[in-house]
């Protein structure tokens, strides 16, 4: 038997880097005290997304609603 996964749902995005993109985010990670990339990715996700401008906001939350409705 294989290793259960933790999260069921989870997706994979993956990027390439540059060794100097890679060391810098390695500093960026330490002198954060973040441990993995994912999470400085989640860091830096949730810091975007406060930023963004209200018509920006108010996008990304109508693209959230399902596009599809049922039929009564």
């Amino acid at each position: 038997m294989g290793r259960k996964r933790k999260y069921n749902n989870s997706s994979v995005i993956s990027i390439r880097l540059s060794d100097e993109e890679r060391q810098d985010l390695d500093k960026l990670m330490a002198s954060s005290r973040i441990d993995t990339v994912s999470d400085l990715m989640r860091e830096a996700i949730h810091l975007f997304k406060s930023t963004l401008p209200l018509e920006m906001k108010q996008f990304m939350d109508h693209s959230k609603r399902p596009v599809c409705r049922r039929l009564s």
